[in-house]
């Protein structure tokens, strides 16, 4: 079976249980057994609904009345993961003998039976907590250090020639200035995502003249003396989808929502790096090339692969 959230909605045409019938005679117990059977052979289960409980009837009174429940909503367990609140819920009779079933994602729904709103809020934070955990503990795992020994360290650095020369090291090691980070602040886009402390670029380069000593100071301890950057370093993880169908947390790529604070001393390490990258970094390491140099690494990649290079 497929791996791919599922729903199915509409007239079954049958019912599961002999409770789902009223009137007449009973059903045929060998069709419900095989309505079922079909159901666990297709990793369907029922997702329950709310307001009236049967959904056809053929509009007669009295004795001869007969009503059934023939609609109804099935899904898979990844579709249960993916959204986690959700249920059926059944409408009023609209000149059909059917009644319309509605896909509801504001009350979590057990199977054959509506619930309060109380409820469903529960059952959200219990899963939305699950959820939270599980997420948090697999990219624990992926972004943690496996903390390798020095000596290992250094005996793969070994084969690795030292690229920067003495003039590099010296650009690297001055100190930076206020007109570093003013450059940065001003560099930055005004408006990006929010972050934790509701503070945008804009408000840095709009009260710069009132609160411009005070940050820069700030920074330049960071920078030049190694103050401890945590009280700025507080972020905000969000996770982004990597491709169309989401199944699995490997889909989602994490971004950080830093301070601008935080990235105001992140950028002018960048802007100072960026000076020395071209005399360290080999011309086929696409992801540290502008964007204006990388259609000719990618000639030379293709090159090299058809085999029509010249030496």
């Amino acid at each position: 079976m497929s791996k791919l959230p599922w729903v199915c909605m509409g007239d079954f045409n049958d019912v599961c249980y002999d409770s789902e019938k009223s009137g007449s005679f009973r059903k045929n117990w060998s069709a419900m057994s095989d309505f079922r059977e079909a159901m666990e052979n297709s990793q369907l289960e029922d997702i329950g609904f709310q307001g009236p409980k049967y959904t056809w009837s053929n509009k007669k009174y009295g004795n001869g009345l007969i009503m059934e429940r023939l609609d109804m909503g099935l899904c898979n367990k990844e579709w249960k993961t993916l959204f986690l609140v959700f249920g059926i819920r059944y409408l009023d009779f609209w000149g059909s003998d059917h009644r319309p079933i509605l896909l509801d994602f504001s009350n979590a729904l057990s199977p054959g039976q509506g619930c309060s709103s109380r409820k469903a809020r529960s059952h959200w934070t219990k899963s939305k907590n699950r959820m939270e955990d599980f997420i948090t503990r697999y990219f624990s795992n992926l972004f943690t250090s496996s903390n390798p020994r020095l000596d290992h360290i250094n005996k793969v650095l070994e084969g690795v020639n030292r690229k920067p020369t003495d003039q590099m090291v010296r650009l690297l090691e001055m100190k930076f200035s206020a007109a570093d980070v003013r450059k940065v602040v001003f560099y930055m886009s005004p408006m990006k995502s929010p972050r934790k402390d509701s503070l945008p670029a804009i408000f840095y380069q709009k009260y710069c003249e009132t609160i411009g000593t005070g940050f820069t100071n700030y920074c330049l301890e960071v920078l030049n003396n190694g103050r401890l950057v945590a009280e700025c370093n507080s972020t905000i993880i969000t996770l982004i989808p990597k491709t169309r169908f989401l199944e699995l947390v490997s889909d989602y790529r994490p971004i950080s929502l830093c301070n601008v604070l935080y990235k105001i001393i992140a950028k002018a390490i960048t802007n100072r790096l960026r000076t020395v990258l071209d005399g360290v970094i080999s011309e086929a390491q696409s992801a540290f090339i502008s964007s204006a140099s990388f259609p000719i690494v990618l000639w030379w990649v293709l090159s090299v692969f058809t085999g029509s290079r010249e030496e």
